[in-house]
């Protein structure tokens, strides 16, 4: 149970991160580096990090 759990958040994770990701890109490809895309990176890219370690480590987790 604990497994999947860890597969179930790191892909929310997954799924967050890039909706945080692409908005500020669309934003940084229209108006350059404004406030908005900052924040967007900066939440959203180690979201998107952690998220990808997580749904790995549950997947090659052995069970004992």
């Amino acid at each position: 149970m604990k497994r999947i759990l860890t597969i179930l958040v790191g892909i929310f994770a997954v799924l967050f991160g890039t909706a945080m990701i692409l908005p500020a890109l669309h934003l940084y490809n229209e108006q350059g580096m404004v406030h908005n895309a900052v924040v967007g990176f900066l939440f959203g890219i180690p979201v998107t990090l952690v998220g990808v370690s997580a749904a790995v480590y549950g997947f090659k987790k052995r069970k004992a």
